[in-house]
Protein backbone atom coordinates (compact mmCIF):
# COMPACT_ATOMS: atom_id res chain seq x y z
CA UNK A 1 0.00 0.00 0.00
CA UNK A 2 3.07 2.48 0.84
CA UNK A 3 4.40 1.57 -2.79
CA UNK A 4 1.12 2.01 -4.36
CA UNK A 5 0.55 5.81 -2.39
CA UNK A 6 4.02 6.67 -3.56
CA UNK A 7 3.92 5.57 -7.16
CA UNK A 8 0.22 8.20 -7.16
CA UNK A 9 0.52 10.42 -4.57
CA UNK A 10 -3.12 11.21 -5.50
CA UNK A 11 -4.84 8.34 -4.57
CA UNK A 12 -7.92 8.48 -2.36
CA UNK A 13 -7.59 5.43 -1.28
CA UNK A 14 -7.05 1.45 -2.15
CA UNK A 15 -9.63 -1.64 -2.57
CA UNK A 16 -7.74 -4.63 -1.71
CA UNK A 17 -8.10 -7.99 -2.57
CA UNK A 18 -10.86 -10.17 -0.42
CA UNK A 19 -10.35 -7.41 2.37
CA UNK A 20 -12.24 -4.29 1.38
CA UNK A 21 -11.84 -0.73 1.18
CA UNK A 22 -9.38 1.77 2.95
CA UNK A 23 -9.39 5.19 2.30
CA UNK A 24 -7.82 8.58 3.88
CA UNK A 25 -8.97 12.41 3.92
CA UNK A 26 -7.39 15.64 6.08
CA UNK A 27 -9.97 14.95 8.86
CA UNK A 28 -12.61 12.69 9.94
CA UNK A 29 -15.64 13.81 8.75
CA UNK A 30 -13.81 13.95 5.69
CA UNK A 31 -12.67 10.85 5.48
CA UNK A 32 -16.37 9.85 6.41
CA UNK A 33 -18.15 11.52 3.60
CA UNK A 34 -14.98 9.79 1.48
CA UNK A 35 -15.88 6.50 2.41
CA UNK A 36 -19.67 7.10 1.76
CA UNK A 37 -18.86 8.36 -1.67
CA UNK A 38 -16.77 5.92 -2.83
CA UNK A 39 -19.43 2.92 -1.45
CA UNK A 40 -22.40 4.13 -3.47
CA UNK A 41 -20.27 4.95 -6.40
CA UNK A 42 -19.56 1.11 -6.10
CA UNK A 43 -22.76 0.33 -5.46
CA UNK A 44 -24.07 2.33 -8.34
CA UNK A 45 -21.71 0.52 -10.50
CA UNK A 46 -22.88 -2.86 -9.32
CA UNK A 47 -26.44 -2.29 -9.75
CA UNK A 48 -25.93 -0.92 -13.19
CA UNK A 49 -24.34 -4.19 -14.23
CA UNK A 50 -27.38 -6.51 -12.16
CA UNK A 51 -28.35 -9.34 -14.06
CA UNK A 52 -32.51 -9.01 -13.17
CA UNK A 53 -34.09 -12.13 -13.86
CA UNK A 54 -31.05 -14.11 -14.48
CA UNK A 55 -29.35 -13.42 -11.51
CA UNK A 56 -27.40 -16.31 -9.71
CA UNK A 57 -28.30 -18.25 -13.41
CA UNK A 58 -32.49 -17.68 -13.50
CA UNK A 59 -35.32 -19.26 -10.88
CA UNK A 60 -35.26 -23.27 -10.85
CA UNK A 61 -37.64 -23.17 -8.59
CA UNK A 62 -40.74 -21.63 -7.19
CA UNK A 63 -40.79 -20.54 -3.14
CA UNK A 64 -43.58 -22.20 -1.37
CA UNK A 65 -46.95 -20.03 -0.34
CA UNK A 66 -46.19 -18.76 3.33
CA UNK A 67 -48.77 -21.50 4.95
CA UNK A 68 -47.17 -24.67 3.14
CA UNK A 69 -43.46 -23.30 4.36
CA UNK A 70 -44.69 -23.01 7.83
CA UNK A 71 -46.28 -26.64 7.83
CA UNK A 72 -42.87 -27.80 6.54
CA UNK A 73 -41.22 -25.71 8.82
CA UNK A 74 -43.44 -26.66 12.36
CA UNK A 75 -42.35 -30.39 11.39
CA UNK A 76 -38.97 -29.82 10.31
CA UNK A 77 -37.36 -27.81 12.97
CA UNK A 78 -37.66 -30.24 15.88
CA UNK A 79 -36.02 -33.26 13.77
CA UNK A 80 -33.49 -31.06 11.95
CA UNK A 81 -32.14 -29.30 15.19
CA UNK A 82 -31.88 -32.66 16.93
CA UNK A 83 -29.85 -34.10 13.58
CA UNK A 84 -27.42 -31.13 14.10
CA UNK A 85 -26.71 -31.00 17.61
CA UNK A 86 -25.01 -34.55 17.91
CA UNK A 87 -21.78 -32.79 19.22
CA UNK A 88 -23.63 -29.59 20.60
CA UNK A 89 -26.88 -28.62 21.18
CA UNK A 90 -28.23 -25.53 18.60
CA UNK A 91 -30.60 -23.01 18.78
CA UNK A 92 -32.12 -22.18 14.91
CA UNK A 93 -33.30 -18.84 13.34
CA UNK A 94 -35.39 -19.25 10.12
CA UNK A 95 -34.33 -16.26 7.81
CA UNK A 96 -36.60 -15.67 4.83
CA UNK A 97 -36.00 -12.95 2.90
CA UNK A 98 -36.48 -12.22 -1.24
CA UNK A 99 -33.02 -11.96 -1.73
CA UNK A 100 -32.30 -15.34 0.44
CA UNK A 101 -35.04 -16.99 -1.73
CA UNK A 102 -33.69 -16.25 -4.74
CA UNK A 103 -30.87 -17.50 -4.19
CA UNK A 104 -31.68 -20.85 -2.55
CA UNK A 105 -34.40 -20.79 -5.37
CA UNK A 106 -31.45 -20.51 -8.38
CA UNK A 107 -29.88 -22.26 -10.74
CA UNK A 108 -26.47 -21.29 -9.45
CA UNK A 109 -27.20 -21.95 -5.47
CA UNK A 110 -25.26 -25.49 -5.38
CA UNK A 111 -22.81 -23.90 -7.59
CA UNK A 112 -21.81 -21.04 -5.68
CA UNK A 113 -22.86 -22.42 -2.15
CA UNK A 114 -20.14 -24.85 -2.71
CA UNK A 115 -17.41 -22.09 -3.33
CA UNK A 116 -17.76 -21.13 0.37
CA UNK A 117 -17.59 -17.33 1.23
CA UNK A 118 -15.34 -14.83 1.04
CA UNK A 119 -14.82 -12.59 4.41
CA UNK A 120 -13.23 -14.15 7.57
CA UNK A 121 -15.52 -12.54 9.83
CA UNK A 122 -18.24 -14.32 8.04
CA UNK A 123 -17.10 -17.63 7.90
CA UNK A 124 -16.01 -17.92 11.74
CA UNK A 125 -19.66 -17.76 12.34
CA UNK A 126 -21.50 -19.57 9.00
CA UNK A 127 -18.53 -22.38 8.52
CA UNK A 128 -16.23 -22.48 5.66
CA UNK A 129 -19.59 -23.14 3.64
CA UNK A 130 -23.23 -24.03 4.31
CA UNK A 131 -25.49 -27.07 3.33
CA UNK A 132 -27.53 -26.72 0.40
CA UNK A 133 -29.70 -29.14 -0.03
CA UNK A 134 -31.08 -29.93 -3.11
CA UNK A 135 -34.98 -30.61 -2.92
CA UNK A 136 -37.81 -29.70 -5.15
CA UNK A 137 -40.36 -27.65 -2.97
CA UNK A 138 -43.57 -28.39 -5.61
CA UNK A 139 -42.66 -32.06 -7.21
CA UNK A 140 -40.93 -33.97 -4.04
CA UNK A 141 -42.14 -34.98 -0.66
CA UNK A 142 -41.43 -33.60 3.20
CA UNK A 143 -40.18 -37.67 3.67
CA UNK A 144 -37.56 -37.38 0.79
CA UNK A 145 -36.99 -33.72 1.79
CA UNK A 146 -35.67 -35.68 5.09
CA UNK A 147 -33.74 -38.30 3.26
CA UNK A 148 -32.03 -35.70 0.98
CA UNK A 149 -31.10 -33.73 4.36
CA UNK A 150 -29.66 -36.74 6.55
CA UNK A 151 -27.86 -37.53 2.75
CA UNK A 152 -26.40 -33.92 3.00
CA UNK A 153 -25.68 -33.48 6.72
CA UNK A 154 -23.58 -37.15 6.47
CA UNK A 155 -21.59 -36.08 3.72
CA UNK A 156 -21.03 -32.59 4.96
CA UNK A 157 -19.64 -33.86 8.08
CA UNK A 158 -17.51 -36.40 5.87
CA UNK A 159 -16.14 -33.19 4.06
CA UNK A 160 -15.54 -31.15 6.85
CA UNK A 161 -13.66 -33.83 8.73
CA UNK A 162 -11.58 -34.31 5.26
CA UNK A 163 -10.75 -30.31 5.30
CA UNK A 164 -9.24 -30.50 8.26
CA UNK A 165 -7.26 -33.59 7.64
CA UNK A 166 -5.76 -32.12 4.80
CA UNK A 167 -5.43 -28.53 6.42
CA UNK A 168 -4.69 -29.12 9.66
CA UNK A 169 -0.93 -27.65 11.05
CA UNK A 170 1.11 -29.79 13.69
CA UNK A 171 0.08 -27.17 16.42
CA UNK A 172 -3.68 -27.12 15.32
CA UNK A 173 -6.58 -27.06 17.92
CA UNK A 174 -8.85 -30.27 17.90
CA UNK A 175 -11.20 -30.29 15.12
CA UNK A 176 -14.54 -28.39 16.11
CA UNK A 177 -17.94 -29.55 15.29
CA UNK A 178 -18.58 -30.71 11.86
CA UNK A 179 -21.94 -29.81 11.68
CA UNK A 180 -23.04 -26.81 9.52
CA UNK A 181 -24.22 -23.76 11.07
CA UNK A 182 -26.41 -22.53 7.62
CA UNK A 183 -28.93 -24.72 5.64
CA UNK A 184 -30.15 -23.74 2.68
CA UNK A 185 -33.59 -25.08 1.19
CA UNK A 186 -35.14 -24.18 -2.11
CA UNK A 187 -38.52 -22.97 -1.58
CA UNK A 188 -38.11 -22.51 2.13
CA UNK A 189 -35.42 -19.98 2.62
CA UNK A 190 -32.52 -20.03 4.88
CA UNK A 191 -32.51 -21.80 8.73
CA UNK A 192 -28.87 -20.89 10.84
CA UNK A 193 -27.59 -22.28 13.90
CA UNK A 194 -25.78 -21.25 16.67
CA UNK A 195 -25.17 -21.97 20.55
CA UNK A 196 -28.39 -19.39 21.70
CA UNK A 197 -30.70 -17.08 19.51
CA UNK A 198 -28.56 -14.25 19.25
CA UNK A 199 -25.64 -16.24 17.40
CA UNK A 200 -27.91 -17.94 15.40
CA UNK A 201 -29.42 -14.66 14.19
CA UNK A 202 -26.24 -12.89 13.26
CA UNK A 203 -25.20 -16.44 11.28
CA UNK A 204 -28.20 -15.89 9.01
CA UNK A 205 -27.37 -12.48 8.75
CA UNK A 206 -23.91 -12.82 7.92
CA UNK A 207 -24.85 -15.72 5.19
CA UNK A 208 -27.82 -13.30 3.78
CA UNK A 209 -24.33 -10.51 3.42
CA UNK A 210 -22.65 -13.34 1.81
CA UNK A 211 -25.70 -13.74 -0.67
CA UNK A 212 -25.40 -10.27 -1.96
CA UNK A 213 -21.74 -10.33 -2.49
CA UNK A 214 -22.33 -13.30 -4.67
CA UNK A 215 -24.48 -11.16 -6.42
CA UNK A 216 -22.61 -8.28 -6.79
CA UNK A 217 -19.36 -10.73 -8.03
CA UNK A 218 -21.57 -12.64 -10.07
CA UNK A 219 -22.87 -9.43 -11.70
CA UNK A 220 -19.49 -8.04 -12.66
CA UNK A 221 -17.58 -11.07 -12.97
CA UNK A 222 -17.00 -14.40 -11.01
CA UNK A 223 -17.72 -14.80 -7.48
CA UNK A 224 -14.54 -16.42 -5.53
CA UNK A 225 -14.07 -18.30 -2.09
CA UNK A 226 -11.14 -18.30 0.27
CA UNK A 227 -8.46 -20.81 -0.62
CA UNK A 228 -9.45 -23.67 1.88
CA UNK A 229 -5.81 -23.54 3.93
CA UNK A 230 -6.21 -19.90 4.23
CA UNK A 231 -9.87 -20.45 5.51
CA UNK A 232 -8.46 -23.38 7.92
CA UNK A 233 -5.54 -21.05 9.45
CA UNK A 234 -8.32 -18.29 10.52
CA UNK A 235 -10.55 -20.68 11.60
CA UNK A 236 -8.20 -22.66 13.56
CA UNK A 237 -5.57 -19.72 14.77
CA UNK A 238 -4.19 -20.20 18.14
CA UNK A 239 -5.65 -16.83 19.07
CA UNK A 240 -9.37 -17.62 18.38
CA UNK A 241 -8.79 -21.06 20.17
CA UNK A 242 -7.12 -19.01 22.67
CA UNK A 243 -10.22 -16.22 22.73
CA UNK A 244 -12.53 -19.72 22.73
CA UNK A 245 -11.13 -21.31 25.95
CA UNK A 246 -11.40 -18.11 27.88
CA UNK A 247 -15.12 -17.98 27.23
CA UNK A 248 -16.84 -18.01 30.11
CA UNK A 249 -18.37 -21.66 31.50
CA UNK A 250 -21.89 -22.02 30.33
CA UNK A 251 -24.87 -21.99 32.76
CA UNK A 252 -26.75 -25.11 33.04
CA UNK A 253 -29.62 -24.49 30.83
CA UNK A 254 -27.35 -23.04 27.74
CA UNK A 255 -28.69 -24.20 24.50
CA UNK A 256 -31.44 -25.94 25.36
CA UNK A 257 -35.33 -25.02 24.99
CA UNK A 258 -37.24 -25.06 28.34
CA UNK A 259 -41.58 -24.95 28.03
CA UNK A 260 -42.81 -23.65 30.99
CA UNK A 261 -46.82 -24.81 31.52
CA UNK A 262 -48.64 -22.80 33.98
CA UNK A 263 -46.15 -19.48 33.49
CA UNK A 264 -48.47 -16.30 33.92
CA UNK A 265 -48.19 -16.98 37.77
CA UNK A 266 -47.11 -18.86 41.09
CA UNK A 267 -44.97 -21.58 40.95
CA UNK A 268 -44.60 -21.22 37.02
CA UNK A 269 -43.82 -17.88 36.51
CA UNK A 270 -41.24 -18.07 39.61
CA UNK A 271 -39.67 -21.08 37.36
CA UNK A 272 -39.71 -18.99 34.22
CA UNK A 273 -37.28 -16.98 35.83
CA UNK A 274 -35.46 -19.47 37.60
CA UNK A 275 -34.51 -21.16 34.25
CA UNK A 276 -33.92 -18.44 32.52
CA UNK A 277 -31.57 -16.69 34.64
CA UNK A 278 -29.97 -20.69 34.10
CA UNK A 279 -29.47 -19.27 30.06
CA UNK A 280 -32.90 -21.47 29.04
CA UNK A 281 -34.73 -20.19 26.33
CA UNK A 282 -37.47 -19.90 27.59
CA UNK A 283 -41.65 -20.31 26.25
CA UNK A 284 -44.25 -18.86 28.65
CA UNK A 285 -47.34 -20.88 28.14
CA UNK A 286 -50.14 -20.60 30.26
CA UNK A 287 -54.31 -20.84 30.12
CA UNK A 288 -54.20 -16.84 30.21
CA UNK A 289 -52.63 -15.67 26.91
CA UNK A 290 -52.32 -12.03 28.62
CA UNK A 291 -50.55 -13.91 31.59
CA UNK A 292 -48.30 -16.13 30.05
CA UNK A 293 -47.26 -12.67 27.61
CA UNK A 294 -46.58 -10.56 30.70
CA UNK A 295 -44.11 -13.02 32.47
CA UNK A 296 -42.30 -13.18 28.51
CA UNK A 297 -42.14 -9.47 28.54
CA UNK A 298 -40.40 -9.64 32.23
CA UNK A 299 -37.68 -11.53 31.25
CA UNK A 300 -37.11 -9.67 27.94
CA UNK A 301 -37.02 -6.39 29.94
CA UNK A 302 -34.59 -8.61 32.21
CA UNK A 303 -32.38 -10.01 29.90
CA UNK A 304 -33.25 -8.22 26.73
CA UNK A 305 -34.24 -9.90 22.79
CA UNK A 306 -30.43 -10.97 22.23
CA UNK A 307 -28.49 -9.27 19.23
CA UNK A 308 -28.74 -9.35 15.70
CA UNK A 309 -31.66 -9.40 13.39
CA UNK A 310 -35.05 -10.89 14.42
CA UNK A 311 -35.21 -13.85 11.78
CA UNK A 312 -38.08 -13.22 9.41
CA UNK A 313 -39.50 -16.95 9.78
CA UNK A 314 -41.02 -18.49 12.58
Amino acid sequence: MKEKLKQDPDLKGLVMGQHGLINWADDDKACYELTLSLIEKAAQYIEGHDKGDRTFGGQKYETLDEESRNEILIRLLPKLRGQVSQVNRFIGTVHVTESVLQFVNSVDAPRLAEIGTSCPDHFLRTKIKPLYVDWHPQKESYEMLIEKLEKGLAAYRADYAAYYEACKRPNSPAMRDPNPTVILIPGLGLIAWGKNKSESRVTAEFYSLAIDVMRASEAISEYQGLPRQEAFDIEYWLLEEAKLKRMPPEKEFARNVVVVIGAGSGIGKASAHRVARESAHVVCADLSEEAARATAQELVDIYGVGIGVAGTGL
